[in-house]
């Protein structure tokens, strides 16, 4: 049954998960993989945001390569860039360092744009690490 109020509708679709299979670059394309990456929840996108946000004595910075770096590390399902065993493959020994070593920057800054587009901001990313900021 079709909802009949936008707050039925909220309620019936408060999960939203949106999970999405894209290449995010030609060599992933020529290669012929996809990452598959998911939409964040309001939890995990406020965790980000407070964790990339510094408090400085009259002002805050955000870190906006470790913001990228959390999104996709949160919502990126396959790759797992978690994988213990995929860390250990690639010789290193935390998970931003293995999407620093697989990943050009392009396609990361690609990735985490998607990523928050899927979680529903619809606005250019600089615009949105400007709020972050604010």
């Amino acid at each position: 049954m079709a909802a009949e109020t936008l707050s039925d509708f909220l309620l019936e679709d408060a999960t939203g998960e949106l999970i999405v299979e894209k290449h995010f670059s030609e060599r992933f394309q020529k290669a012929g993989f996809k990452f598959k990456i998911r939409n964040l929840t309001s939890e995990e996108y406020n965790e980000i945001q407070k964790m990339c946000t510094i408090q400085k004595k009259k002002s805050r910075e955000f870190d906006a390569a470790k913001f990228n770096n959390q999104i996709i590390l949160t919502a990126c399902i396959e790759p797992n860039f978690r994988d213990a065993e995929l860390i250990k493959k690639a010789k290193v020994t935390t998970p931003t360092q293995l999407l620093h070593k697989l990943l050009r920057p392009g396609e990361m800054v690609a990735i985490a744009e998607e990523i928050i587009t899927l979680s529903g901001f619809n606005q250019d990313f600089n615009e949105l690490e400007e709020e972050v900021k604010n």
